[in-house]
């Protein structure tokens, strides 16, 4: 008999030779996985894996003949799948990678209505939540497989300016306070190093701070 194997479906045709009317009347096909048929040429779905496949005919007059072969099914195309950052913050393009060899077809299920035929392609999220992403791929054989890749995305601090007291111009030597955004966690990083919700200057300046909230997630506050 021949096999042929396509992902991990499997052909089979019966290929016995035999005098005139001496043909075959039954067979019986065992998979090698605990499975069997009695179709003369079968189809079978198989997991990855080496099974050895045995065709027994049986003539009318009860004569028997079997013959086994060896069957190789290799695995579907499994891409290494990955995110960047994961968690991510809402807004906060997300860096999507694959890798695996021999893939000529790659598209991306972002899980919010979006989707991307690139290998690596960069997403951003608009609201918060668990997604289950998917990516499905298609090898140079035709076999397609798709792989799950969670992602959570979290809230960033809400947009806020930075406030001042008493002015933004004033004399020479004059104290100004500056105040961050407040919030429940929050942590900050002014553009002097220093870490206090609040910052007394009494130099001219461009002064910058970046607001992380307990998800890790940042906001450039508007002076």
């Amino acid at each position: 008999f021949s096999s042929t194997v396509n992902c991990l479906n499997a052909s089979f045709t019966d290929l016995s030779t035999f005098l005139p009317g001496q043909g075959p009347v039954s067979w019986l096909w065992n998979f090698g996985d605990f499975t069997t048929s009695t179709s003369p040429n079968p189809t079978h779905p198989y997991l990855p894996g080496t099974y050895t496949v045995t065709l027994t005919v049986t003539n009318a007059a009860g004569c028997q003949a079997t013959i086994s072969k060896t069957v190789v099914v290799a695995p579907l195309p499994t891409p290494t799948v990955s995110a960047s950052p994961s968690p991510a913050c809402v807004g906060q393009p997300v860096q999507f990678s694959a890798s695996a060899p021999n893939i000529i077809s790659w598209l991306w299920n972002f899980n919010d209505g979006s989707t991307n035929g690139s290998q690596n392609p960069s997403h951003s999220y608009l609201n918060t939540g668990t997604y289950n992403c998917t990516l499905t791929v298609v090898d140079n054989k035709g076999c397609t497989n798709t792989v799950p890749l969670s992602l959570t995305v979290n809230a960033a601090p809400p947009p806020a300016p930075i406030t001042w007291t008493p002015a933004l111009t004033v004399c020479a030597g004059t104290p100004v306070l500056l105040t961050a955004p407040a919030g429940s966690g929050y942590t900050y990083l002014w553009s002097t190093n220093a870490t206090t919700p609040t910052l007394t200057v009494t130099t001219s300046g461009t002064y910058s701070v970046v607001v992380t909230n307990a998800n890790g997630c940042t906001m450039l506050p508007d002076s």
